[in-house]
């Protein structure tokens, strides 16, 4: 089962799964010249789970960005992948304005449910590092 589907097509991860089946193997692709990451916003350490997080891959190619995939979790109630923001920094120097436009461009359309605003802003910083990071 590809991973997108297996997050994504159900709520919960094991409604893909029939009953008694057990996953045996998982397959990570190995990517030459990415640099990888996962970020984890929680309330305190002792805590597990993420409150917010993304996980991220990006390759410089000429000090442009050549490919990049970012994933928010515990924002939506499945992975949130960042297609748009993907888009606009393809092919792109990453500089402090880009990374300012990718941070604001993660938001649109961003809706917070009762008291959790700070994930708006969470995503808005992860997405903000990421590119900062990038900077040569």
């Amino acid at each position: 089962i590809n991973a997108a589907d297996f997050f994504t097509t159900n709520l919960k991860a094991y409604d893909m799964l029939d009953e008694g089946e057990v996953i045996t193997e998982i397959q990570i692709p190995k990517l030459d010249g990415y640099e990888m990451s996962y970020q984890k916003f929680r309330m305190r350490d002792s805590l597990d789970f993420a409150m917010a997080s993304m996980a991220s891959a990006y390759k410089l190619e000429d000090g442009k960005i050549a490919d990049v995939r970012i994933v928010m979790g515990a924002v939506a109630p499945i992975p949130l992948r960042m297609t748009a923001v993907e888009e606009l920094l393809k092919g792109k120097v990453p500089t402090a304005d880009l990374a300012e436009e990718a941070g604001n461009l993660a938001i649109i359309g961003a809706e917070s449910m009762g008291h959790n605003d700070y994930k708006i802003n969470e995503v808005k910083t992860y997405v903000k590092r990421l590119v900062e990071g990038m900077i040569g």
